[in-house]
């Protein structure tokens, strides 16, 4: 567990898919917050050992929950990050293969549970807090990818209306990070239109941020068009690709 925690720690943590199974499946548990905190559930996911690079890493959708690091305000609220930066002493045992972070009681949902693979501790499940992101879990499966080459579509070419992704709310990725809808559209004089700069397109439906002086390479947010003279905010969901 110890060792497990380093690796954690560590940046970039390029060690720690060597913690989970090589065979067999492990499990990603989430107790469900809302935005104001309050509790919808539990979600689990299972994942095969073949696939733990791909969750794991930029992008996927277990990416942020051990991103130290986290941009410039630190882990995100709840992660297993968060937890472990927070820790001021040892992780407690509890039962035979359960760890939980320093004055948590046994049935915190941040955990670490281990199993035997052949002559290796290996994870089986670990768990953590997270904002319920509608779609996250299926946008993973079948991206909504931006793509940064705009002379794909031609500027004002398309809007997000009547858009399959958009209607259900899926989250949608730049550069390996999520973002996700943001409050209600917001509707843009033509005067303040020109704060925008188009940096990507999404289909038939161009993508812009606002413009800076200074070089960003991940915006915080992104507005999509959604009928003339209307854009849908996006907010960034974690950290930007993380290792």
């Amino acid at each position: 567990m110890e060792s497990f925690l380093r690796e954690v720690s560590e940046r970039p943590n390029t060690g720690l898919a060597a913690y989970f199974p090589r065979r067999g499946d492990w499990t990603w548990v989430v107790d469900l917050r809302d935005e104001r905190g309050r509790r919808l559930g539990t979600g689990r996911w299972r994942f095969s050992g073949a696939e733990t690079v791909r969750v794991l890493g930029a992008g996927g959708p277990v990416c942020s929950s051990f991103d130290t690091a986290g941009g410039d305000v630190g882990p995100i609220e709840g992660s297993f990050a968060s937890q472990l930066v927070r820790a001021t002493g040892s992780w407690r045992r509890v039962g035979t293969s359960r760890f939980v972070p320093p004055g948590a009681s046994a049935g915190s949902p941040v955990f670490v549970k281990w199993r035997r693979e052949d002559d290796a501790w290996v994870v089986d499940a670990f768990g953590e807090e997270g904002m319920h992101v509608p779609g996250l879990l299926a946008e993973f499966a079948s991206p909504t990818r931006i793509s940064r080459d705009t002379s794909l579509v031609a500027e004002g070419a398309g809007y997000a209306a009547g858009t399959e992704w958009y209607a259900s709310q899926k989250p949608v990725m730049l550069d390996g990070g999520h973002y996700v809808m943001y409050g209600l559209p917001c509707i843009f004089p033509e005067s303040d239109v020109q704060r925008l700069e188009r940096i990507g397109v999404l289909g038939r439906v161009s993508v812009y941020a606002e413009r800076s002086d200074e070089a960003v390479s991940v915006p915080g947010i992104l507005y999509l068009p959604v009928t003339p003279g209307e854009f849908q905010p996006y907010v960034g969901f974690g950290s930007p690709p993380c290792e």
